[in-house]
């Protein structure tokens, strides 16, 4: 299993993250108080557009390593961590659009694209609390999500910037960074073909 390689995808979902999270945010923020739009009218055409790249990138990178020469452990460990990780990076722009609703203080509940992603995920998280089948624990699942999605996306994003500061400070020179920087994240443990 190529342990570099799955390394090196949790640290570009880290950056996905914390990029989704605060280009989201400056944009918003930006809006509301550079040219007065509406927060809430921001919102409902930011927070689609930002799902759908993000989407499509994580599609675009999983499909890749699909089709590559890793061994099928590898591959299987990708999925089931973008299966993991999806809901937490599409909650990156909506929390980002949350955090502007607050800033701006507006109601972030008035966005009909905010409204569809809660009740998207609020179908996605229904079935597991069904069970206890009350509001209230209806309630608790959803502000759980928020809470682990949040948390998720800061802690992936934190450890890729401790990393980044530590091969920054360790390096002797600058190429010596940059090298380290763009050195190719491909390091299959395939064993080597038999003579």
């Amino acid at each position: 299993m190529n342990t570099v390689l799955i390394k090196r995808r949790l640290g570009w979902y880290g950056l996905a993250w914390m990029g989704g999270f605060l280009l989201v945010l400056l944009v918003m923020v930006a809006g509301r108080y550079l040219f007065g739009a509406d927060v809430i009218d921001l919102a409902d055409m930011i927070i689609p557009a930002s799902l759908g790249v993000m989407a499509l990138a994580l599609i675009g990178v999983v499909i890749r390593d699909l089709v590559s020469r890793e061994t099928i452990g590898t591959r299987v460990v990708i999925v089931l961590l973008a299966a993991l990780l999806l809901l937490p990076l599409l909650w990156s722009p909506v929390s980002a659009a949350v955090t502007a609703a607050w800033i701006a203080d507006r109601s972030i509940e008035y966005s009909s694209a905010y409204a569809d992603f809660r009740i998207t995920i609020s179908r996605l998280l229904y079935p597991m609390v069904e069970a206890v089948s009350s509001g209230a624990a209806f309630e608790l699942a959803w502000q759980a999500f928020q809470f682990v999605a949040s948390a998720v996306g800061f802690f992936s994003s934190l450890l890729q910037v401790i990393g980044f500061l530590r091969r920054l400070l360790a390096a002797s020179s600058v190429d010596d960074f940059v090298e380290d920087m763009t050195a190719p994240d491909e390091v299959s443990s395939d064993p080597a073909p038999l003579p």
